[in-house]
């Protein structure tokens, strides 16, 4: 039972999943307005992290099924599996009960990890949207590369960092680094890439960026890393949950725990943190920030 003063504020539970809800419905589910039109989709991070943020919205973990089932063809097995278990959630038991239900209900998906399906049925309301809007720039590119790591360099050394290394692209893309140097061979072979040795390792460019950029048509204007950007917004649900089991002065170990374990990530996608200061003063600016944070997040600015 909450022992503190300081009573859990609903809007960071409400920003959680109004947030949740704009990303799943640029991917087409249905039911909820457009606030992220501006953003491009990168679906394998978000249904991985997912489980972790509808933990208390059982309609939008349903309409989540209902998507995967309807469109498994356009996710990467292997990607999902290797950001599932990167992330350390292979194991969790709302991932489990996805992966059952989708597999239950698209038997040729065959998701990874999967544990018991959910007593549910596809209603079959969710789409995809149409290739051609920005927001989904990541899957048109898919339709036309394939769906595998070629698509993911291009994407990455479009979109990311103009010159990378293998590790940096096998990192940022979610694939192994076996799969991504079969792909940059390729790509290199067929004229899409540049390679060149900087110090003792292989750096990977566009060999015409201009021309792909043109030939893939119009992106969405904010690239973010996903995978980063999910592992902050699933730190802040986890806070959001424990701050409602324990008392004040654990909220002030847990703060600064959560501020530390989040640093990071936030730093590589640009996000702003919050002055820390110390001991129990800081958790007041933490639950300011995390408000705020989520509040802009969930309205599609970053």
């Amino acid at each position: 039972m909450m022992t503190s003063s300081r009573e859990p504020d609903d809007r960071l539970r409400r920003a959680l999943l109004d947030f949740s809800w704009g990303i799943w419905s640029e991917l087409g589910i249905s039911g909820w307005g457009r606030t992220h039109r501006a953003w491009a989709i990168d679906p394998e991070p978000i249904i991985a992290f997912t489980p972790l943020l509808v933990e208390h919205d059982a309609r939008l973990r349903d309409e989540v099924i209902d998507w995967c089932s309807g469109n498994w063809r356009q996710i990467s097995g292997a990607r999902l599996r290797n950001i599932l278990s990167a992330n350390e959630l292979a194991s969790s038991e709302g991932w489990g009960q996805l992966a059952a239900s989708v597999n239950e209900h698209a038997p040729g998906a065959r998701w990874p990890f999967a544990a018991t399906p959910l007593p549910i049925e596809p209603t079959g309301r969710s789409t995809l949207r149409p290739f051609d809007e920005p927001s989904m720039i990541y899957l048109r590119m898919r339709a036309v590369f394939g769906l595998s790591g070629r698509s993911e360099v291009l994407r990455s050394l479009l979109f990311d960092r103009g010159e990378s290394t293998l590790g940096e692209l096998a990192s940022r893309t979610g694939y192994s680094k076996g799969n991504i140097a079969e792909a940059c061979d390729t790509l290199t072979a067929a004229g899409l890439l540049h390679s060149e040795m900087v110090g003792n390792r292989l750096s990977y460019s566009l060999a015409n960026r201009t021309r792909l950029s043109e030939f893939v048509g119009e992106s969405a204007p904010i690239h973010v890393n996903w995978q980063a950007l999910l592992r902050i917004v699933t730190a802040i649900s986890g806070w959001d949950d424990s701050q409602r089991s324990i008392n004040e002065g654990a909220q002030v170990v847990e703060s600064h725990r959560m501020f530390i374990s989040i640093s990071d990530d936030a730093h590589s996608i640009g996000l702003t943190l919050p002055v820390r200061s110390e001991g129990h003063d800081f958790l007041p600016t933490w639950q300011a920030w995390t408000i705020d944070t989520m509040e802009k997040l969930a309205r599609g600015r970053i």
